[in-house]
């Protein structure tokens, strides 16, 4: 596994936004949604903040690294920094703002250490609004790195579990196999990918 300073290194230049964030981005225009309020958890180089930020939204961009809120604040443009607030905060700390109409979690969540999850994702529940959406990943338990106890791992049944009663799954794509990391080193990945919209 690559240290944080290696993944901001090696995802400078990356500038296309993941499909979750795109696709829950539109699922908003569908519903005459364009703009709304975001939160950006580890948002290492800050690929999807930014795409947020360009399609209208004010954004907070977590991530426990100062490297990365660094990053953030010298790629965004002068036209969007008044959208852009950052926190340097780690899971097991954060403090999220209220009535939040999107979170997004791009292959983050699993970095967060297996004591922290629960109250991780309550926080991140009690900040959605209703009519809100959380995007993002988790790893399998096929993943590469699934045997790292450092590492929160879902099952299948785990993420629909995470996500009852209170959303509907409106997008989840699983992803195995092998497939190169960001680096071009190939992993063996276990990947779902999520969007799901609160509805209570």
């Amino acid at each position: 596994m690559r240290t944080p300073e290696e993944y901001f290194e090696g995802t400078m230049d990356m500038t296309e936004p993941r499909k979750t964030v795109m696709l829950a981005h539109k699922y908003f225009q569908m519903e005459n949604v364009n703009t709304g309020r975001a939160v950006d958890l580890g948002a290492g180089t800050g690929r999807d903040t930014l795409f947020l930020l360009r399609s209208g939204w004010k954004v907070c961009a977590l991530d426990e690294k100062q490297q990365s809120i660094d990053i953030i604040l010298d790629r965004v443009e002068p036209e969007h920094k008044a959208g852009l607030e950052v926190q340097v905060t780690n899971f097991s700390n954060m403090t999220l703002p209220k009535e939040v109409d999107l979170i997004n979690a791009s292959f983050s969540l699993p970095f967060c250490k297996p004591e922290h999850f629960e109250h991780c994702w309550k926080t991140i529940v009690q900040s959605l609004a209703i009519g809100g959406r959380f995007c993002g990943h988790f790893f399998g338990e096929h993943d590469e790195w699934a045997s790292d106890p450092e590492l929160t791992i879902h099952s299948l049944e785990g993420i629909k579990d995470l996500f009852k009663p209170q959303f509907k799954i409106e997008y989840l794509q699983i992803e195995q196999g092998l497939i190169p990391n960001f680096d071009g080193q190939m992993k063996q990945w276990h990947i779902y990918h999520v969007v799901a919209k609160k509805q209570t």
